[in-house]
């Protein structure tokens, strides 16, 4: 009774199974044959149709092509990926430091108690060091003309609530960075907390459309991820109350580590904040066919079982139908705006090497409603599925889903060209981002992911 254990369960309404199982063709038909023999075996108990198949694929291999035949690059005979992006402490080994810019234009943003600023920099300040703890590094920016300070997390918070951060002097972007990247290893992830206006030496404004060219330079074949979040709060100019004032949290690091550190700080807002990266792409998310949803006439779902996931339809058989089906996927590493239903139907493609493909709906996980695709969803971490469609499958098929982001509306919306000093904007924010745009472009830089989704549907080659 041991292969009993090993089963797994399925919700089958009985008719619609039955009327499935009578137009797979081709060597499947055997396997649905040997159904009546593990029915009556086990006492009338209904089989899953993917048991059956993983049960008996060793028997039927010496007349059925490879599972992974032309995609060996890509799955296994298992049907497992090949070199899967493994869930690992991408952070262990690595120094963060975080910087504070304190220069005379910050004052207003912690000059009274209980601001937005105040409280969300310290929610920052709080997830990372829970994170970091004696790895973290918090110094403090006051000017260009004055060295950066060291503080403990206790000195950084009760300056930050009291307004104890006072200068009234001016930094200036592209020295700053330098301080920042100077103070970097390879080991390193830096955040910078600055409201980002741009103040030229001697006050020069001819030097604002220099500062794409000192950013893009500081940055160009630096091996690393830039991503800025853009938050807003109350500002004081004297007595005078601004609201929404934007500020920036900066992140610098290697790719990888960087991305992780941006988890960490979004983690600690109750809601999406914008956000914008420049760099290489993140890595491939957890995906999987859900398998309730998904179930295909004439093709078996076949599992992984190192990871319990799905990512291969095996011996399809009918020419003529219309595959459709859902697949599972954790979207969270995509910065928020990417993250609505109708940017995702606008930006993501699927493209199919021997047949039509097309995305036709995406829903958040919310939605799902068999128990089974919600288990796996719970455990994968999926945040998304989407129904894709392939049509005249010609063979062996490798399906492939990634997406091209665009430039965020936000950008624009903060930007400001001359400054009008009512800190509803940022003075130089455009041509500093230009400047980032610049030092990243790369091909394929704007992908979503370095490794696309990737599917394969084996055909049943008749003989």
């Amino acid at each position: 009774m041991e292969l009993q254990k090993k089963l797994i369960p399925v919700d089958i309404r009985t008719s619609s199974r039955r009327a499935e199982e009578q137009k797979v063709k081709g060597r499947l038909a055997t396997l649905f044959r040997t159904r009546h023999f593990f029915q009556t075996y086990f006492s009338g108990q209904i089989i899953s149709t993917r048991v059956i198949f993983l049960l008996l694929l060793t028997l039927l291999s010496s007349c059925s092509s490879p599972l992974n035949e032309g995609f060996n690059s890509v799955i296994d005979e298992q049907g497992c990926l090949i070199n899967p992006d493994k869930a690992t402490d991408l952070l262990n080994g690595k120094n963060l430091n975080l910087f504070i810019e304190t220069s005379g234009s910050m004052s207003g943003f912690m000059s009274h108690p209980g601001m937005d600023f105040q409280r969300d920099i310290w929610s920052v300040v709080e997830a990372l060091d829970n994170r970091f703890s004696k790895n973290m590094n918090i110094m403090e920016m006051r000017s260009k003309d004055e060295p950066i300070y060291g503080l403990s997390a206790e000195i950084f918070r009760e300056k930050l609530n009291t307004g104890g951060f006072v200068s009234s002097g001016s930094t200036d972007i592209p020295e700053m960075l330098d301080s920042i990247l100077a103070k970097g290893t390879k080991n390193t992830v830096s955040v910078l907390v600055s409201d980002l206006i741009f103040s030229p030496k001697g006050g020069n404004a001819a030097q604002l459309s220099q500062i794409s060219t000192d950013i893009k330079k500081r940055f160009s074949n630096s091996n690393t991820t830039s991503i800025l979040y853009h938050l807003e709060s109350d500002f004081y100019i004297k007595n005078n109350k601004v609201e929404r004032s934007p500020y920036y949290i900066w992140i610098v690091g290697e790719n990888a580590a960087a991305r992780q550190v941006a988890k960490i700080i979004s983690s600690s807002f109750s809601t999406d904040i914008d956000m914008v990266d420049y760099g290489s792409p993140a890595s491939r998310p957890s995906y999987s066919i859900l398998p309730s949803i998904s179930q295909v006439n004439s093709a078996i779902q076949v599992l992984c079982e190192n990871d319990k996931k799905f990512y291969t339809y095996g011996e399809y058989t009918d020419d003529a139908e219309l595959m459709s089906f859902y697949i599972g996927i954790d979207l969270s590493d995509l910065p928020g705006y990417t993250r609505s239903r109708a940017y995702l139907m606008a930006n993501l493609r699927a493209e199919a090497s021997s047949a039509r493909a097309r995305i036709l709906n995406i829903e958040t996980i919310d939605k799902l409603k068999h128990s089974e695709d919600i288990d796996l969803a719970r455990r994968s971490g999926f945040t998304h599925f989407m129904q894709v469609e392939l049509d005249g499958i010609t063979g062996n098929t490798l399906l492939s889903i990634n997406g091209h982001k665009t430039r965020p509306d936000w950008l624009e919306q903060v930007n400001l060209d001359t400054d009008d000093y009512k800190r509803t904007k940022t003075f130089g924010f455009g041509k500093m981002t230009a400047g980032l745009e610049a030092a990243y472009e790369s091909p394929g830089h704007d992908q979503f992911y370095e490794k696309p989704i990737e599917i394969i549907i084996t055909k049943n080659h008749k003989e």
